[in-house]
Formats: C-alpha cells, sequence, structure tokens
C-alpha cells in the first residue's frame, strides 16, 4: 500500500515539475494532468446559452468578470471559477436577467500539487489573453487613426443627428456612418465607435474601451461632464456648454469619471447617468460620482436618458 501512495504522489510531482518548467521556459503548458474541468465547463455554457441565447465559444475561469457580446451589443456579463465546486453567475443588461450557477455534478477535491498546477495553468492562460488583447488593441488603433484620417465632415441633415436633434461635433462620416473617436488618458486615438442612419452602433474589433472616451469642447476651469452615449453627450455640451466626455457604457463611467479626477482635481465633474428601468445607469452614475467627487445627475422620467429629455424641451420651445 506504501509504494502505490509513493507512486501516486511521484506522478502528481511529475506533473508540477514539468509544467513549472514549462512556466519558467515560456513554453505552452502541457496535458500531463487530467483535465477536471470539462464537465462543469460544458454545463456552464449550456445553461449560459439555454438562458440568454449566447453560445460563447471561450469561457475564461478565472473567477474574474469577463463582457461579451449578445446579439451584437455588449450587454453581457459572466464570471465563474471551475476549482473546488464550480460556481459563478451571468447576465444580461438588456434584458435585465441576472441568474447564478452552481455545478449539478460531485464536489472535486484536489491534492496541493493538483492546485498548483491549476494555478500555472491559469497564469500561463491569463499571460496568453494580456498577449491577445494587447495584440488587437494595437491593431484597432492603427485601423482607427487610418479610418479618421479618411473620414469626412458630417452633414447637418444625417437622419441620426436630425432623429436626435443634435449637431454633429466631433463627428465625421466614413462609409455613411458617423465615426465617433475615442481616446485614451494619454489622449491617444485607440477605438472609433461607428452610429448608421437607424441608430444601430459598433466598435472596432478587439478596440480598447474600457475606460476611453469621447471629448467635445475645449479644456477650460469651468465644470466637466460626463456621459454614457455620444447623442446624450452632445445633448449636454449644447445645453450647458461645458467640456464633455462620453464613456460609451455605464461600466465605464467611474474609471473615465476617476481618470478626469486625476488630470482635473480642481474642476466640478457632472455624471448625467441614464434612467435605465433596471437601474443600471443610474447605480454608474452614483458609483461614479461617489468615487471620482462628483455629482450624479439622473432624469426624473424613467426610461429616458439626457438627450431624450432635452430633445423633448427643445421641441417644446420651438412649438412656442
Amino acid at each position: 500500500m506504501k509504494n502505490i501512495t509513493i507512486l501516486i504522489f511521484d506522478y502528481t510531482l511529475v506533473v508540477w515539475i514539468v509544467n513549472l518548467f514549462a512556466q519558467i521556459m515560456d513554453f505552452p503548458m502541457t496535458n500531463l494532468a487530467p483535465s477536471l474541468y470539462g464537465d462543469a465547463l460544458n454545463e456552464f455554457r449550456d445553461t449560459l446559452n439555454d438562458t440568454l441565447g449566447a453560445c460563447l465559444s471561450c469561457i475564461e475561469h478565472d473567477g474574474k468578470i469577463h463582457r461579451f457580446m449578445i446579439d451584437g451589443k455588449l450587454t453581457g456579463a459572466y464570471r465563474v471559477h471551475l476549482d473546488g465546486h464550480p460556481a459563478g453567475y451571468f447576465q444580461c443588461f438588456r434584458q435585465d436577467i441576472k441568474q447564478n450557477w452552481k455545478y449539478s455534478g460531485s464536489r472535486q477535491t484536489y491534492s496541493e500539487a493538483d492546485k498548483q498546477v491549476f494555478k500555472l495553468r491559469l497564469v500561463e492562460q491569463e499571460k496568453q489573453r494580456q498577449k491577445e488583447i494587447a495584440l488587437l488593441q494595437s491593431q484597432a488603433a492603427t485601423r482607427s487613426q487610418t479610418i479618421w484620417g479618411k473620414s469626412l465632415p458630417t452633414p447637418d441633415n444625417y437622419p441620426y443627428l436630425v432623429r436626435k436633434n443634435i449637431q454633429p461635433h466631433n463627428s465625421r462620416l466614413y462609409k455613411e456612418a458617423l465615426a465617433i473617436p475615442i481616446f485614451d488618458k494619454d489622449k491617444t486615438l485607440v477605438n472609433l465607435q461607428f452610429i448608421n442612419e437607424d441608430g444601430i452602433k459598433r466598435f472596432l474589433k478587439g478596440g480598447k474601451l474600457h475606460g476611453c472616451f469621447s471629448v467635445i469642447g475645449q479644456t477650460s476651469d469651468e465644470p466637466m461632464d460626463i456621459t454614457e452615449g455620444w447623442a446624450t453627450g452632445v445633448s449636454v455640451y449644447e445645453r450647458h456648454g461645458h467640456q464633455t466626455f462620453i464613456a460609451f457604457s455605464a461600466n465605464s463611467l467611474e474609471p473615465v469619471a476617476r481618470a478626469l479626477r486625476d488630470l482635473f482635481p480642481m474642476r466640478r465633474l457632472y455624471i448625467y447617468g441614464d434612467n435605465d428601468i433596471n437601474g443600471v445607469g443610474q447605480e454608474a452614475a452614483h458609483k461614479a460620482a461617489i468615487s471620482s467627487k462628483g455629482v450624479a445627475v439622473i432624469p426624473d422620467i424613467p426610461g429616458t436618458d439626457w438627450n431624450d429629455i432635452y430633445s423633448i424641451n427643445s421641441n417644446k420651445e420651438v412649438s412656442q
């Protein structure tokens, strides 16, 4: 019985040493350790697909929050871990669905050697993922600068602008769609948002977005305004005349607000959040305001943003 125990220990030790050597030499991780993730990962993927209608080919199981596209929009998020008793959650902001998940199979127990192998594997996966992200972001930044250089001035009568009752401002026209420049905190053009005549929005594939922004107006000692969407930002700028920053998503309001507070510690900061039915816009605006010592401003009417409010008021003023 002793000999059997020693053999098992020796096997796991060999696995651990081989994977450690692979990590040090920057080789791909070996497959010597048996995969204990397959069933749980497939069950999580199937549950997510059945509930949200989103079939993801690659699921990161590092316990961190990951965003994903549903019907062409970045409205999904999940977090899952597969060690111990696999569990996690997923949600769709647009459908107001949030669901916890636990693996239906039996709880796995792992040796210390197995745990070390798993940790090394996660480190290697994260390194590879960051390399891929950096490459895609670099390619998107280069492409965005090329496209921006080829874009034309936006006509005032572009259908989306007319419908939103706003002016072109910092947009350009590229292949019959508005192109909105997106900068990082170092003022480098890293991405573009495209908005077609029907208001359908998309970004360059792989482009950097979280914590990045578009800006309307010039730097001054006046207050700064932040909004989620570009049309909302234009409406706020046209109404107040303050330099306005567009974060492009509720989740990006907080990092943009903190970055602006670091750059301009003395300027007043207003976060013009959306009044979402599911509460996402209001919560994000208040979190951004707290973290940046700013003020959250939310429309009174549920289901509206500030473009809706200012457009309604503008139409009333015209009719009078």
